[in-house]
């Protein structure tokens, strides 16, 4: 494109996409999703054969001297030092569901494999691959901005695609390395630092992709046009916008929460109180009417039992490590 602000058309229909190798070449299409195709396989491996649902993913290990002893010395941690220790309050149901029913058969024919050398083996895997999507992810949304006088729609919503990928992978990696994290601290903080970073900034480029209505029609239209613009609210794009915005925030909230033991614990504290809550209002309208064939019994008793039923599975399902590899895996094959 290489226009400049001052020269931009933002009324001309521009069917001709000028290549930026930088933000929609084949290479860095390429690059993007293979990595992160490596991090999910790791992660579908961990959880298959080593993930144990039950463990305390905030146990402390014998005081690390560095931050890297847990990983090269395990004999030299206490028998915590990958998760031993069981804890049924950190136990989901998804998950403890589907350990019994396909991975206990599965490990039984491997071999079961929760050995400190494995783990090591795996949380090395994870860190690299974690630490090489936080940088791509960045390394795309600063390519991105840079070049945003030269950039058409086209190579914007490539390039929202590619970063938005790229984050959302880095989350499941985030996810599995919980105790390792909570035993290093600066290294925990400085990836949420980044986490945060690149969700603000995916945020931001995000939010004009809420007015292209054109891009079907107008692929070469300038992005700078779209910055500023009022977007109309009944449009498919600004919706798309909306929920895209919305459940990168909500991921990164989450994945903040799981990360830092005060948060998750006060959360799993307030899920209890609400569901005891909720138990005992069920149990009042249960007791409400005598007689149990009762209508009110029929209608507004089961009615209430199921939304509270559906509320809890969908939040087990939600938070379940099962429904995190299973999303990243959809999106793998989706994008």
């Amino acid at each position: 494109m290489g226009q400049t602000s001052n020269s931009l058309n933002c009324l001309e229909i521009v069917l001709d996409v000028t290549p930026i190798e930088d933000i929609s070449g084949i290479g860095v299409a390429i690059g993007c999703i293979s990595t992160a195709g490596i991090v999910i396989v790791i992660n579908i491996v961990y959880y298959v054969l080593a993930f144990q649902h039950d463990l305390d993913p905030f146990q402390r290990t014998s005081r690390t001297a560095s931050s890297s002893s847990a990983l090269d010395n395990p004999a030299s941690s206490s028998p915590g030092a990958f998760g031993t220790a069981k804890d049924q309050r950190w136990s989901n149901p998804v998950d403890e569901l589907v350990y019994n029913c396909f991975l206990r058969l599965i490990r039984k024919k491997v071999g079961v494999l929760r050995e400190d050398r494995f783990n090591k083996i795996m949380m090395k895997c994870l860190l690299c691959m974690s630490d090489l999507q936080i940088v791509t992810g960045l390394s795309i949304l600063i390519s991105g901005y840079a070049s945003l006088s030269e950039v058409a729609i086209y190579h914007w919503n490539v390039f929202v695609y590619l970063a938005w990928f790229s984050s959302l992978t880095q989350f499941c990696s985030i996810t599995f390395l919980r105790n390792y994290l909570y035993n290093h601290s600066g290294q925990r903080l400085w990836r949420m630092m980044s986490m945060v970073i690149i969700v603000v900034m995916l945020g931001v480029a995000i939010y004009p992709t809420g007015s292209f209505e054109r891009i079907s029609s107008s692929p070469g239209t300038p992005a700078q046009c779209y910055f500023g613009k009022k977007s109309d609210k009944d449009s498919f794009a600004f919706q798309a916008m909306v929920i895209s915005i919305f459940s990168i925030c909500l991921a990164c909230v989450a994945h903040i929460v799981r990360l830092y033991k005060p948060l998750s614990t006060l959360l799993v504290r307030y899920r209890r109180y609400v569901s005891k809550y909720a138990r005992s209002i069920l149990l009042r309208i249960y007791k409400w009417p005598q007689d149990t064939r009762s209508l009110k019994r029929t209608f507004i008793y089961h009615f209430c039992l199921s939304i509270f039923l559906v509320l809890r599975a969908a939040l087990d399902i939600y938070t379940s490590m099962f429904m995190e590899v299973c999303a990243f895996l959809v999106l793998q094959n989706s994008y």
